[in-house]
């Protein structure tokens, strides 16, 4: 998964959709210790692309949403990233 998921992020998967047509953000399992008290949301923030494109927290918030980053979800947008993997 990790293979696909960086080779996505990369925009390296024949077939896929550009970065002009999709824009993926990849999180690295293996998150810095500076990083691990981060929330979800704040993790996404940090992105130096992320923060290059102007992105809001409330677009962030509603992003993660799809993908079941809700506060009533088992992955909760404000928790740690590094409870994600408990």
């Amino acid at each position: 998964k990790t293979t696909l998921m960086r080779a996505i992020a990369n925009n390296q998967v024949e077939g896929f959709p550009d970065t002009g047509q999709v824009r993926t953000v990849f999180v690295e399992a293996d998150i810095q210790g500076e990083q691990s008290h981060l929330s979800c949301v704040d993790y996404v923030l940090h992105d130096p692309k992320i923060e290059a494109l102007g992105i809001t927290t409330e677009e962030v918030r509603n992003v993660l949403a799809t993908v079941g980053f809700t506060e009533d979800g088992k992955a909760k947008p404000n928790h740690a990233v590094s409870t994600l993997s408990e």
